[in-house]
């Protein structure tokens, strides 16, 4: 008996000397929501939206929010971003109260994300897009600019109305690319923008 308990004794020690084989930390968890964080010029008290389309239909709509000391924060489903458009509803905007929101543009053809959008270039006839391409990322901070423009829109009569043009100054990675078109021109009735 006492050979079988140290024979047994000995096992166990030579167990513990053995290296334990190392259980690798989990790896990070992806994020479940990204909290956009923009800082507003032009807007202050303005409504703004992020809205998500997919193949045509609306699948996501974030709560709206209003533009308080010139910062807005929308905090929306991660996996919900691609294929989503910021949507501005501003009160001089009267294509906005008539039901056709801004759409701002967060990305230009020959642009690459991050690169910076002035106020003038933004202002002149390019391939834009209001549909971003999405991201991974926690928290996306950028700069949203709101110009009052007069535009035509025959849908509320004849003549020339004040409306909101928005584009973001550092570009996202964003899909399709639209027809040439300034900032002011993305009013939709229908913000499933992105098809």
């Amino acid at each position: 008996m006492r050979t079988r308990l140290a024979s047994l004794l000995g096992a166990l020690a030579l167990l513990a000397a053995l290296p334990t084989p190392s259980v690798a930390a989990p790896a990070p968890a992806a994020a479940t929501t990204t909290t956009i964080e923009l800082k507003v010029v032009g807007c202050n008290g303005c409504r703004v939206l992020a809205i998500q389309n997919v193949g045509g239909a609306v699948t996501y709509q974030s709560a709206t929010e209003r533009v308080k000391k010139h910062r807005v924060t929308l905090v929306v489903p991660t996996a919900n971003t691609p294929q989503m458009a910021i949507v501005v509803f501003a009160r001089f905007d009267d294509l906005a109260q008539a039901g056709f929101p801004m759409v701002v543009m967060v990305g230009w053809k020959g642009k690459d994300p991050g690169d910076s959008i002035s106020n003038r270039w933004a202002q002149g006839v390019h391939k834009g897009s209001g549909c971003w391409a999405g991201t991974t990322d926690p928290v996306v901070k950028n700069r949203l600019v709101v110009s009052k423009v007069q535009v035509r829109a025959p849908s509320l009569g004849p003549g020339h109305f004040p409306a909101a043009a928005g584009h973001l100054t550092k570009a996202l990675p964003a899909l399709p690319f639209f027809a040439n078109r300034r900032a002011s021109e993305m009013h939709v009735e229908d913000p499933s923008i992105c098809r």
